[in-house]
């Protein structure tokens, strides 16, 4: 067991107290189990513990001011310079707590060849750190304050297995991880809260019963294909971006035969199903080769560089553009609208759709590398202890369908309100490295 006092001076109330306690049974030495013999180990656990995070800004818990000008007057109006608050305090600004809770397993069977370690958690997050929206009467939008309460339950599973023991080795270690996110209480009133992401906003909602920042806008349903299908299905029936052929047809969320903000509904998860990693040593003689595999399954990325190109007609289209709806007798794949400057049809250009989210899901293989340690015999005669000449790739190859330079690729406005943005995040590099090592 452990405890913790911690203080920052970032918060008004500077002290946070984090206890922690763990306890252990090593069950394979229980006389119950000393006759199973395949068993080597086995050690059940358990922990609770909690954590503080304090990562803001400084002085956060204090109002701003900043320089500011304004026009007095009417007809020979005068600019005069002065301060305004440009951020409101908060006397009550603490830590954000982690209350964490595991229960694990540790078992090694058949001489320490099968060793499985077996974790599940239970976090809870209290006291979030995040901007309450506030009425813009006020002269702000929002306050940093100490809000609601998420909890992250989750698996994680590693199997080490020693497959061949013998001149040929081969061993492996693979691991998966489940995580599941909610929120479970969100402010005073438990309104949502919107995170924005470049020129769009309100890109993404955050409320209670669901995870934190998933996608938030119009669900795209198909392409108009002639104006009987604009003058008979729900559009956009008024104003500057009113409903033409060719252009998005929006799920009509109200029911109403008419398309605006009210009809955004959540267009897509940035969390992943599952990660999993795999790792493979083979050695013969003396040959070493080490393969890594990781991959996320089942999430979302918001792919700002496809819309930037596909609805910007001052820049190279992609190659999905050939498929665009051109006319009635060429309606293309019936999926990719037609050009546009832009995004007419959508409203207006800080409304975000669901044709800039992309299935992330990839296999990536990580690293790739070959050892030689030279003999014994021809080590002594160079004078040296040990030579070993490795040969690597990092970067190998990425198995996706996303259509951008990198599904792990993430931007925000320095918020964790809006996640899983990508926006032309500069690509990973494939590396081959060749590595001499002499032990002397």
């Amino acid at each position: 067991s452990s405890l913790r006092i911690d203080g920052s001076s970032r918060f008004a109330n500077r002290w946070g107290t984090f206890p922690a306690i763990s306890v252990a049974w090593r069950v394979s030495q229980e006389n119950f189990l000393k006759n199973y013999l395949w068993i080597s180990d086995m050690k059940m656990r358990a922990s609770y513990g909690e954590t503080g995070n304090n990562t803001i800004g400084n002085y956060k818990y204090m109002s701003e001011m900043r320089g500011n000008s304004y026009v007095f007057g009417v007809g020979d109006e005068v600019v005069r310079n002065g301060t305004r608050v440009s951020s409101f305090g908060n006397d009550e600004l603490t830590w954000e707590k982690n209350r964490q809770f595991n229960i694990g397993l540790d078992l090694s069977v058949f001489s320490n060849r099968v060793n499985l370690i077996f974790d599940i958690y239970n976090k809870r997050t209290h006291g979030l750190l995040l901007d309450l929206p506030v009425p813009s009467i006020m002269g702000q939008t929002n306050i940093l304050s100490n809000i609601g309460r998420i909890q992250n339950r989750g698996l994680e599973v590693t199997l080490k297995t020693y497959n061949f023991v013998d001149k040929f080795k081969w061993d492996s270690n693979f691991n998966i991880s489940f995580n599941r996110q909610k929120v479970l209480e969100l402010g005073p009133e438990g309104d949502p809260i919107y995170g924005s992401s470049s020129f769009f906003n309100n890109t993404h909602i955050t409320q209670v019963g669901q995870p934190v920042g998933l996608f938030y806008g119009l669900k795209v349903v198909g392409v108009y294909q002639n104006q009987e299908q604009v003058d008979t299905y729900p559009g956009i029936k008024s104003g500057a971006a009113i409903s033409r052929p060719g252009e998005f047809i929006f799920e009509d969320v109200k029911r109403d035969g008419t398309i605006d903000v009210d009809d955004r509904t959540i267009i897509g998860n940035p969390y992943p199903d599952f990660t999993f990693g795999f790792r493979n040593n083979f050695s013969y003689r003396n040959f070493n080769l080490n393969v890594f595999l990781r991959g996320a399954i089942g999430f979302d990325v918001m792919n700002m560089s496809f819309g930037d190109t596909m609805y910007n007609m001052g820049a190279n289209m992609p190659a999905s553009a050939i498929n665009r709806w051109q006319s009635e007798e060429n309606p293309g794949d019936g999926k990719t609208p037609r050009v546009v400057k832009n995004l007419r049809g959508v409203l207006d250009n800080s409304q975000l759709n669901s044709s800039f989210i992309e299935d992330g899901s990839f296999v990536n293989i990580q690293n790739i590398s070959l050892s030689y340690n030279c003999p014994e015999k021809l080590s002594r005669k160079l004078k040296m202890e040990n030579i070993t000449a490795t040969l690597g790739v990092n970067n190998v190859h990425m198995f996706t369908s996303y259509t951008g330079y990198n599904p792990e690729a993430s931007m925000s406005i320095g918020s964790t309100l809006s996640p899983g943005v990508d926006w032309g995040v500069y690509p990973l590099s494939r590396n081959y490295t060749i590595t001499l090592s002499l032990k002397f």
